[in-house]
C-alpha cells in the first residue's frame, strides 16, 4: 500500500504554508483547525522529514456524495487529506454541529493514535514521532451512535461557572479559586467531551428540573398549585435553596396542567415539553387529591413509590398537549421515590411521552428498566448520577459502569445524559470508560483499561496493579449494598450520597497498600516527564484520601478536641496541595452528604478559625 508521509512544525493560518503542509480550512470557526494543529504540533513537535500534504478543513472530498445529518468523514486523496462533516444549525440560536469537529478528532485518534484520558493538555496521550503515515486510500465515517451520548458539561459561553465566588464560599480564603481556574477547569472538561464525540443529536428530548420557580412565582397569587405539606400549607415559605426549588406540584390539580400548557403556548409550542419533578426527596403533595393518584402496599410511608401519580400526570399533560399539537414530546423524569415501575398506570401515548430513567447504583436497573416497558414505556433515555460525586476515596466502579451501560443500550435506551460533578481525577477512570461506550468505539473493557494505562508509559503496569485494588474493593462494596440495600443514611439517586458504602471500601490499609504501590509506580524509571506527573499526581490524591478518611473516622471516633484539631490539620493541608491537586475544591467541602455534615459538626470552631466559610446555606 502506498502511503504518504507528513511533518509538522509551527501553528497553521486558516490558509497557509506550515513547514511542509497546508491547512486549508472552511469549517464554520477556527476551532477544529486549532485542534488539528494544536496536536500535530504535539506528535511531530519540531522535527520535520519534507514532504508536502495539504489538510482540507469543512469541504467535501472530491467524488463524495452530499453530507448526512450528523455524519462525519475523513479521506486522503492525492496529496490532501479531506475532514469534513455536517456543520449545520436547526436554527440561528441553536448550536451548530461539530461535524468537521469531529472528523478531526476522527482523525487524530485512527491514524496518529491520539487518545484524550482525562480533561486538559495533561490528558492528551499520544507517541512523539519525525513522520507520520497516512494510508493512500484512508477512508472515515462516523455517526454518532445514540440520540444523545452526553456527560452533562457548562455550556462555553454560559459564566455563571467561570463566577469562582459561588464556590469559594465553602472554602478558607487561601484556597480561594480564580475567575481563571475555574473558567479553565470548566472550559477543559467541555473540550474533553467534545474529543470524546459526546453529542446531543436533537433538542426534542429536553430534561432538567421545571418547577424550581414556582414556589416564588405562585406562593403568594396561586397556592394551590404547590404541593400540601404536612403542616397543612400550600408551598413553603422556607427561605432555604433547596427547599424552596424542591417544591413539588399538587399534580391532581388540572389548573397545574393549564398553566403549564399556556406557558408552552406563549413559547410557541415547541416540540418538547418538559415537566421533570423538581429534585430531591420529599416534599410530595399530600392533599387527598394527589394520595389518590398513589398505589401504596399496605403498611408502605407515605412518599415511597410515587411513579403513579406522576405517570398520571404525564398522561393527563400529554392528552391536552397532543390536542395542540399531535406530535409533541412530553419529558418527565423516573427519579428518586418516583423511578420504579408503577404498580396501576399505563403509559396511554407511549410516542408522545418520553422517559428519562434516574436509576440508583444499588437498583437493577434493567429490571426497573424492563418493568417501566411492561407499563408500556417506548420512548426513554438514560439519565443517571453515577458521575456526580463529591468525595474524595476512591471508588472503582469503571467496569461496573461500562458494563451496566452496555446492558442499557442493548435493552433499548436510545440516549444517556450523564449529570456530572466537574472534578479532578477520582472519577477520571469512571468517566472515560463511560464516554468510550457512548461515543460507540469501545469493544471491551480490557481495550479500554489499555487506553486509559497508556497515559503512565513504562508504569503502566504497576498503575494497572493500581486500579485493580481500588476496582476490586468498590465492586464488592457495590455487590454488598445490591444484595441488602443501601443504607438509610444513603437514600436517593444521586452518588453524592455514597459516602459510607465508599468509606467502607476504603480501610486504612487498603489506602496505604495503594499508596506503596503508587511509591513504586513513581520509581520506574524511564518516564517521561509527563508521565511521571501523572504518577505523582495520582499519589498526592493517595495521600489526600488518607488524611481524608482518617478525618471522617474520627468524628465518631475521637473527643470533640482531638476532631477538630484534624479537621483543622486537614484544611491546612488541603491548602498547601489545592494547587498541584487542581479540583473544585467547594463541592469537596460542600457535596451533600459526603462531608458537609463533618463540618457543620464543628461549625463554632471552624466560623471562630476561618469566619468567611459557609456551612449551612
Amino acid at each position: 500500500m502506498k502511503r504518504i508521509v507528513f511533518c509538522f512544525l509551527g501553528i497553521a493560518a486558516s490558509v497557509g504554508e506550515v513547514a511542509g503542509f497546508q491547512i486549508k480550512s472552511s469549517a464554520p470557526d477556527g476551532f477544529a483547525e486549532a485542534e488539528l494543529a494544536k496536536h500535530l504540533r504535539l506528535v511531530c513537535g519540531n522535527r520535520l522529514e519534507g514532504c508536502r500534504l495539504t489538510f482540507v478543513l469543512g469541504e467535501r472530498a472530491p467524488g463524495s456524495g452530499e453530507v448526512e445529518a450528523f455524519t462525519s468523514y475523513g479521506q486522503r486523496v492525492g496529496d490532501k487529506v479531506y475532514l469534513w462533516g455536517d456543520d449545520s444549525r436547526t436554527n440561528p440560536k441553536s448550536p451548530r454541529r461539530p461535524g468537521t469537529l469531529f472528523a478531526v478528532y476522527g482523525f487524530l485518534e485512527e491514524v496518529l493514535g491520539v487518545k484524550w484520558v482525562s480533561p486538559g493538555d495533561e490528558g492528551i496521550v499520544f507517541q512523539s514521532a519525525a513522520s507520520v503515515e497516512v494510508p493512500e486510500k484512508w477512508q472515515w465515517r462516523y455517526v454518532p451512535p445514540l440520540m444523545m451520548g452526553y456527560i452533562r458539561t457548562p455550556p462555553p459561553r454560559d459564566l455563571r461557572y467561570a463566577k469562582a465566588p459561588g464556590r469559594n464560599k465553602y472554602l478558607p480564603k487561601a484556597m480561594y479559586q480564580t475567575t481563571e481556574e475555574a473558567w479553565r477547569m470548566e472550559q477543559d472538561f467541555r473540550i474533553w467531551a467534545q474529543r470524546m464525540k459526546l453529542f446531543v443529536k436533537g433538542r426534542d428530548w429536553e430534561f432538567g428540573h421545571a418547577f424550581l420557580k414556582w414556589n416564588e412565582r405562585f406562593l403568594d397569587s396561586h397556592p394551590e398549585y404547590l404541593a400540601l405539606q404536612e403542616n397543612g400549607e400550600r408551598g413553603t415559605k422556607d427561605r432555604r435553596w433547596h427547599t424552596r426549588h424542591w417544591m413539588k406540584l399538587c399534580v391532581s390539580n388540572d389548573a397545574v396542567i393549564d398553566q403549564i400548557l399556556n406557558e408552552w403556548w406563549s413559547k410557541g409550542m415547541p416540540r418538547h415539553l418538559n415537566i421533570c419533578q423538581n429534585d430531591g426527596l420529599g416534599l410530595h403533595c399530600r392533599c387527598d387529591g394527589c394520595r389518590a393518584l398513589d398505589c401504596p402496599v399496605p403498611g408502605e410511608a407515605f412518599g415511597t413509590h410515587t411513579s403513579d401519580r406522576y405517570l398520571n400526570f404525564a398522561n393527563r399533560v400529554a392528552k391536552k398537549a397532543m390536542a395542540l399539537r399531535s406530535d409533541v414530546q412530553v419529558c418527565c423524569y423516573a427519579y428518586t421515590e418516583y423511578r420504579h415501575p408503577p404498580r396501576r398506570e399505563k403509559v396511554e401515548f407511549p410516542e408522545n411521552i418520553v422517559v428519562g430513567i434516574v436509576p440508583s447504583y444499588e437498583d437493577d436497573g434493567i429490571a426497573l428498566l424492563e418493568g417501566w416497558k411492561m407499563a408500556g414505556l417506548k420512548r426513554f433515555t438514560l439519565r443517571p448520577n453515577f458521575l456526580f460525586y463529591h468525595g474524595v476515596l476512591p471508588r472503582g466502579f469503571e467496569r461496573d459502569f461500562f458494563n451496566g451501560l452496555k446492558e442499557y443500550i442493548a435493552a433499548g435506551v436510545a440516549g444517556c445524559d450523564y449529570d456530572c460533578n466537574v472534578r479532578g481525577g477520582v472519577t477520571d477512570f469512571e468517566k472515560y470508560a463511560v464516554a468510550r461506550i457512548m461515543n460507540g468505539s469501545a469493544v471491551s473493557f480490557e481495550e479500554v483499561e489499555a487506553e486509559f494505562l497508556s497515559q503512565y508509559g513504562a508504569a503502566a503496569p504497576l498503575m494497572k496493579a493500581y486500579y485493580r485494588r481500588v476496582r476490586e474493593r468498590g465492586e464488592t462494596a457495590l455487590a454488598e449494598v445490591r444484595r441488602s440495600g443501601a443504607d438509610p443514611d444513603e437514600a436517593g439517586t444521586d452518588d453524592s450520597c455514597r459516602h459510607l458504602t465508599v468509606l467502607k471500601a476504603n480501610s486504612k490499609e487498603a489506602l496505604e497498600g495503594d499508596l506503596a504501590l503508587l511509591v513504586k509506580a513513581a520509581a520506574v524509571k524511564g518516564l517521561s516527564d509527563l508521565q511521571r506527573r501523572r504518577v505523582e499526581k495520582r499519589l498526592l490524591a493517595c495521600e489526600h484520601m488518607i488524611r481524608t478518611r482518617e478525618f471522617l473516622v474520627a468524628r465518631d471516633t475521637l473527643p470533640r478536641e482531638g476532631f477538630v484539631k484534624l479537621a483543622f490539620d486537614l484544611i491546612d493541608y488541603r491548602i498547601g496541595i489545592c494547587r498541584r491537586l487542581p479540583d473544585n475544591w467547594g463541592a469537596v467541602f460542600r457535596g451533600f452528604k459526603d462531608e458537609v455534615r463533618w463540618w457543620r459538626a464543628i461549625a463554632p470552631e471552624v466560623k471562630a478559625k476561618f469566619p468567611e466559610m459557609e456551612l449551612d446555606d
